[in-house]
């Protein structure tokens, strides 16, 4: 794996889904050390058992070498939580607009977790175009609140593909999100809501704040 990624300077994308070894994200840091041309455009580990000292490890070579990271990164169906949102967090903060997409998608994430990454995407209004963190049921309404918040303040910093099914979503959660939708100054292109707790009322409302928009 490491000679693969280090000795193809033509690769643009690298994805393992269901990997089994533990040490896989050792590997690919080594790699991409050793790696010389262009940074890969995506990572993709999916299903891959990655936890959070593995995003530690992997945002923290991304901080000492910038150049080589992703513009695209998914870690979809992991065992990773709030840590490691924080150290996802920490690179989105110094880095501001390398991420164009980031996929978190089925983890242990919880409010918290996604108030740091929230916090990092406003820091810069960065240019993000997917985000997605379904399938985290931690969430719930405060997290929903937490990052409506925090892209109210800086609207054009919401992507412009949001996925946020199964989360977990309440009413507050959704008249907190709506807000935020209104005052971003161009429309959201694709919105993924599916498997939560909104009824015909809310859906109204937010289709009131598209109207607005």
């Amino acid at each position: 794996l490491s000679s693969f990624i280090k000795n193809n300077e033509n690769l643009e994308s690298f994805e393992i889904t269901h990997g089994t070894t533990p040490e896989v994200v050792g590997f690919l840091v080594d790699a991409l050390e050793r790696r010389s041309g262009h940074p890969l455009k995506k990572i993709t580990l999916n299903y891959s058992g990655v936890k959070d000292d593995d995003v530690k490890e992997m945002m923290s070579f991304f901080m000492n070498n910038p150049s080589k990271a992703p513009g695209r990164i998914c870690l979809d169906h992991n065992d990773f939580g709030d840590n490691g949102c924080f150290h996802i967090s920490k690179f989105v903060r110094k880095s501001g607009n390398i991420f164009k997409e980031i996929g978190l998608r089925g983890n242990k994430m919880g409010p918290c977790g996604l108030r740091c990454i929230a916090s990092a995407l406003t820091y810069h209004a960065t240019s993000l175009e997917r985000f997605s963190i379904g399938e985290n049921h931690k969430i719930g309404d405060p997290g929903v609140i937490a990052i409506a918040e925090a892209f109210a303040t800086y609207p054009n910093s919401i992507p412009s593909h949001l996925s946020i099914e199964e989360i977990n979503i309440g009413p507050e959660g959704m008249k907190s999100l709506g807000i935020a939708l209104a005052r971003r100054s161009y429309p959201i292109e694709s919105l993924h809501l599916k498997f939560n707790h909104i009824g015909d009322y809310e859906l109204m409302s937010l289709l009131e704040c598209f109207r607005s928009n």
